[in-house]
This record gives C-alpha cells, structure tokens and sequence, in this order.
C-alpha cells in the first residue's frame, strides 16, 4: 500500500524545542496463562505462550525506555490489577488503563487522554514486536513533524505502531479489528478525513508459532551473536522452545 499523501523523512531530532511534547503509549495486558497470545496454541501450551508474552514486555521496554526522548506511558488491562503492573515494570513508566469497548475506542480514548496531558505528539505501540526499535519510534516521531498520521504496518495487514499530532476518534471507528483489513481501513479513514499519513517499514507481531519462528530468524540474522541486545528476552526464549530445552516448569 502507498502513502497517497504520505511525506518522506528528513531525519533530525525527535524534540523539535521545549513546547513539543511526545508521549509514547505502549497498551499492554498481564501475563496471564490462557489470557495472552492464546494464538500460539496448540504449539505452546498457554502457560509457555504467557512466558513468552512476558519475555517480549520486558525486552519492549528495555529498548523504548528512553528519558527525555519521550513521556512513556504503559496502558493496562484490566484497570482494576495497576498494583501488579506496578511492580512488574520500570518504575520510571507511568501507568494510566485502557478504557473502551473495543480496540478502536481504546485506541481514541488513549489519544484523547494524552492530548489533555499536553502532549502534541502520541505514538501507540503495542508489545507484539520485542525487536520494535529506539530508532525506528525516533522516525516515528520525525515523521509526525511533517505529517498528520504515521502507521507501522504489520505483515499480517494490521500495524505495529500508529501515531497523531491530535486525536481524530473517527479513525479507529467502525474498524474490522483482528482482520487483515485493519491497515487498508484505517488508511481509507484517513484517507476520507483528509488527512497526510506516513508509512514506516513493515514489520512482524507474534501472534502465531510462524510469527514466532519468523521474528527468532530476523533476530538471529541481524543480531548472530547477541552482542547488540536484540531482544535478548524473546530470542533466548524461543531458542530453548525450538531445542527443547525448555518445559512447563523450567
């Protein structure tokens, strides 16, 4: 898919002065064995698919945990468990829960609460993506300084990654979540409110066994002797998954 009105980066500094504020939302759920990644079944038993979960949290927020670079937020659920968020991540990320009925109010609802936080760019993220970088969130928030939306677009037709200078609600509305029509509608509600989108480089959520597989390749490939942290997390998770080294109770 082509931006139609997309813009093309020109690089520079993810701040651009002292009255822009960028907030970086991560939605994120509790590691809870047959509530997360239940996609990854029958090849991990839900107990082994909620490790992995909690592998690719934490090395998510080891890479975005930036200061000074961002306001990171993580947005929970359910709202009612924020004691077991808090002493699961960072102390340095704030919390806030999700609210809404389905994705696409969850989504709007988290622009609108970051806007009246002051911040006049938002990135929303989710944890899908453990090998989701420093650099490509830095373009990410290049890219709103020319244009109105950017997406990350995913390999399985959704997005990685979605980010506004302002909410605009009507985006997210109506939208056939969990299909592999969700980037094409999306851009289409862009495209009907007249907005300018940007497109980032696509990229792999783990949502099934072959996700799985295909992120350790891109990891090993781009990182062959982990001296650069690539999801160190994830990578050595799902290494021991593949040799068969790993069991319920390891």
């Amino acid at each position: 898919m082509t931006p139609t009105r997309g813009v093309e980066g020109s690089g520079g500094s993810s701040r651009e002065g002292n009255d822009v504020r960028q907030a970086l939302l991560v939605f994120i759920k509790l590691p809870t064995a047959g509530r997360v990644k239940t996609r990854l079944q029958p090849e991990l038993s839900p107990a082994l698919a909620a490790r992995l979960y909690r592998a690719m949290v934490d090395d998510v927020f080891t890479t975005l945990e930036r200061p000074g670079r961002w306001d990171l937020v993580a947005f929970f659920s359910p709202p009612e468990r924020e004691r077991a968020f808090r002493e699961w991540l960072p102390g340095s990320v704030r919390l806030a829960p999700q609210s809404g009925a389905d994705l696409g109010e969850r989504l709007a609802n988290a622009f609108e609460w970051s806007h009246a936080q002051g911040h006049s760019r938002t990135i929303i993220v989710g944890t899908d993506m453990p090998t989701l970088g420093s650099d490509v969130l830095s373009g990410a928030f290049e890219a709103l300084e020319r244009a109105e939306v950017v997406l990350g677009p995913s390999t399985d037709g959704g997005y990685y990654l979605v980010g506004l200078n302002e909410p605009r609600p009507e985006f997210f509305a109506d939208v056939d979540w969990s299909t592999s029509g969700v980037l094409e509608q999306t851009v289409a509600r862009v495209d009907a409110g007249g907005a300018t989108y940007h497109l980032l480089p696509e990229g792999t959520d783990i949502d099934t066994w072959q996700d799985a597989l295909a992120v350790l390749e891109e990891i090993v490939s781009e990182d062959p002797d982990g001296s650069a942290g690539l999801a160190p997390r994830t990578r050595s998770l799902l290494s021991a998954l593949m040799e068969g080294t790993l069991g319920e109770n390891d």
